[in-house]
């Protein structure tokens, strides 16, 4: 070794680094499953509601979404909607109703919703991921 030169023991900032990694993924899933319940809160329950989970695309990464093809018509709102050939079918409270046209629907923001309640407690959760860590 040189003079001036100094060896530096890294294996504190590894088993760190590794804790923190660990905190952030626990937080992430924390983060999510409180995204998911505010987001089926404002769905207003039911089988959209039932639909909504989460996705673990890779590492610290989460995605809320849902398996109801018609759930964007729900966050977004619709127009009138015309059945072309036979009548459209829907399913309400447990009673099958079937109608030739239907009148516009508004938006209903339940995924948005979720994302304000995130970004509402953002700073929290991370926070709490690093108090975790330490």
């Amino acid at each position: 070794m040189a003079d001036g030169e100094r060896v530096i023991d890294t294996r504190a900032l590894d088993a760190l680094d590794g804790e923190l990694a660990a905190a952030l993924e626990a937080g992430l899933d924390q983060a999510a499953e409180l995204a998911v319940a505010v987001a089926r809160k404002a769905a207003g329950g039911g089988a959209l509601a039932a639909t909504i989970h989460v996705v673990t695309p890779g590492p610290f990464q989460r995605t809320i979404t849902t398996s109801d093809p018609g759930a964007t018509f729900v966050e977004n709102g619709r127009g009138p909607a015309v059945a072309h050939g036979k009548a459209m079918h829907f399913v309400v409270n447990g009673t099958d109703v079937f109608r030739r046209s239907v009148g516009p629907a508004p938006a209903r923001h339940f995924m948005a919703a979720a994302g304000a309640e995130l970004e509402a407690h953002a700073g929290e959760l991370l926070e709490q991921v690093i108090r975790r860590a330490t």
